[in-house]
């Protein structure tokens, strides 16, 4: 409550410092318009990481695809005006969705409309953008500016279309494998206001967002413990995978086993936040016995990828706890020591003659 009723009164200021008189409203002869629209990288590569393929540059769409821009990047919009006449300021609220966006930040850039008046050195009246929120789901930028004429000049105001400003935005959550959101001018909070007085309720167009999850996820080849020739009877397996993707997130991650005889078995892998592998342990079997398993992956808008070693999966069989050369060179090795040992023995015999 303290934090709407600061907003309230900032912007309360913000109007009466220029326009005291405003009682009315003022009618022109076009009503201006205020328009979201998608200027691009425009420069700002540290404000904008998402992908600058052209997917609706110049228009009021936003459009973005996983394989190009990952969850955590940033865009921005220009706020632009067209059509207006004697505009000495201006108040917008921009409602978006916050369960897919976040508010970073807001600025001017160097052509907005007011520039001029910045050259001139006269007082800017610009208070911070403020966010707050519309309901569960939905949040609201609400920003403002205007100037002070000194006395003694000659009043200069704004005619024709530019650029108000900019506001950045993250994208934090992808729910579907097409997530969309508008962005839209609240009209209680979006006015342009004239000189000498008056203001007026602008035509206000919509921005779309949209973002769509086209990556399935990446699983690498797996990591056994122990190694696929030295499993012995009875012993687990453990199995370690990494599984990535930049959209929705990994969902869940599952092992499938077998043997020669058996149907596919399903384990469950578990994600280990210190390594950033999944697991899964594939229990013991009896000697001889050959093994094979794939891993399978979801993220959260159910696209799929399966790791099954191009169709001819991952494999090991189980093992005496001698290998067959194991037992031969066990048996060359003591059959050595039984002829050192007879050596020996008849060295020490023929030096004992001596």
């Amino acid at each position: 409550m303290l934090k709407k009723a600061i907003c309230i009164l900032a912007f309360s200021m913000f109007a009466l410092s220029f326009l005291a008189l405003i009682q009315t409203k003022v009618a022109h002869a076009q009503t201006p318009t205020v328009e979201i629209v998608n200027p691009g990288p425009d420069g700002y590569t540290l404000k904008w990481n998402a992908s600058t393929v052209d997917r609706g540059f110049g228009s009021s769409d936003f459009l973005f695809y996983s394989n190009e821009t990952a969850i955590g990047s940033t865009f921005f919009m220009n706020i632009t005006i067209h059509d207006v006449q004697n505009c000495r300021g201006w108040g917008i609220g921009v409602v978006y969705d916050n369960t897919t966006l976040k508010y970073v930040s807001a600025w001017r850039p160097s052509d907005h409309v007011f520039e001029p008046v910045e050259e001139m050195g006269w007082t800017i009246v610009a208070p911070a953008p403020t966010v707050d929120a519309v309901n569960e789901t939905h949040g609201i930028v609400k920003w403002g500016l205007t100037y002070i004429i000194p006395e003694g000049e000659t009043p200069w105001t704004f005619n024709g279309s530019g650029i108000l400003g900019q506001i950045q935005f993250k994208i934090i959550n992808c729910a579907a494998k097409v997530t969309t959101a508008d962005f839209v001018f609240d009209p209680d909070w979006t006015d342009v206001y004239y000189y000498p007085s008056g203001s007026e309720k602008p035509t206000m167009g919509v921005g779309h967002f949209e973002y769509t999850d086209n990556d399935l996820p990446v699983i690498s080849t797996p990591v056994q413990n122990p190694l696929a020739n030295n499993v012995q009877a009875g012993q687990s397996v453990n199995v370690f995978v990494n599984v990535t993707d930049q959209g929705s997130g990994v969902k869940n991650v599952t092992l499938y086993y077998r043997n020669d005889t058996t149907p596919w078995y399903s384990v469950p892998m578990t994600f280990n936040s210190t390594s950033g592998s999944w697991e899964a342990t594939i229990p013991g079997h009896a000697l001889g016995t050959n093994i094979a398993y794939y891993i399978e992956a979801y993220d959260n808008v159910e696209n799929y990828a399966k790791n099954d070693n191009a169709t001819g999966y991952y494999t090991y069989s189980v093992i005496p706890e001698f290998s067959p050369y194991a037992m031969m060179l066990i048996l060359v090795l003591a059959t050595a020591s039984v002829m050192l040992v007879m050596l020996s023995k008849r060295w020490k015999k023929f030096y004992s003659k001596l």
